[in-house]
């Protein structure tokens, strides 16, 4: 048998070596909706943290667990609340528990932390937030990362309820596919991405709300 030729053998192994570099979920990319359906009866009368925020190291300890999980947000003064994670295989799932952020599992294959919240829930706090404003990402073992927000962006949804619409930057005017808009929100360097949406014209899902912050070293 004739050995095999040096160029395919080492075409072989880069076309493999980059395949596995690859994201499997980045064909599918989409854009969760944030607005859409109203909170259950038991989630309003439910308490919620939003009139006392409590000070970063009482919230730490009131949500350690002993893991190295996600496991709250912090924003002095602003918000205190807990995250969930989606359900396997359910990267539209947004809670609609009030006092909850949850933590988009797509964005963690692109090397950032996605939190997602609706805008009639925990999403009401993300519009108060500013640039150079500090958020906290708390951990089960009681330690938590800082972020510092860096950018703030606001885009129109050409079909406001579908994951996979087009975009609108509000800034710009410039139209982006729900993947390119992913992608420029989520990929990249480590960071952290907070979206929910932007209601207008009577419609609860009109935009999308998008706040990217740096990790503080």
């Amino acid at each position: 048998m004739a050995p095999k030729q040096p160029f395919l053998y080492f075409l072989t192994l880069a076309v493999l070596l980059v395949s596995s570099l690859v994201p499997s979920a980045s064909v599918n990319a989409q854009i969760p909706v944030t607005a859409d359906g109203t909170p259950a009866l038991a989630d309003v009368e439910q308490a919620s943290s939003d009139s006392t925020v409590l000070s970063l190291v009482d919230f730490a300890s009131s949500l350690k667990n002993g893991g190295s999980d996600i496991r709250g947000i912090h924003v002095p003064g602003i918000m205190a609340y807990r995250v969930v994670q989606q359900p396997s295989g359910q990267n539209g799932f947004v809670s609609g528990t009030r006092g909850t952020v949850t933590q988009f599992s797509l964005a963690s294959n692109y090397g950032s932390i996605g939190m997602l919240a609706h805008n009639y829930l925990a999403g009401e706090k993300f519009v108060e937030l500013q640039i150079d404003d500090i958020i906290h990402i708390v951990y089960g073992d009681g330690s938590f990362n800082s972020f510092k927000i860096k950018e703030i962006h606001r885009f129109q949804a050409l079909q406001p309820t579908s994951p996979s619409s087009n975009f609108i930057d509000l800034e710009t005017n410039e139209e982006l596919t729900a993947t390119t808009l992913f992608k420029r929100m989520y990929a990249g360097k480590t960071h952290l991405t907070l979206q929910t949406c932007i209601a207008a014209e009577r419609e609860s899902s009109w935009g999308r709300l998008f706040i990217i912050a740096e990790p503080i070293s």
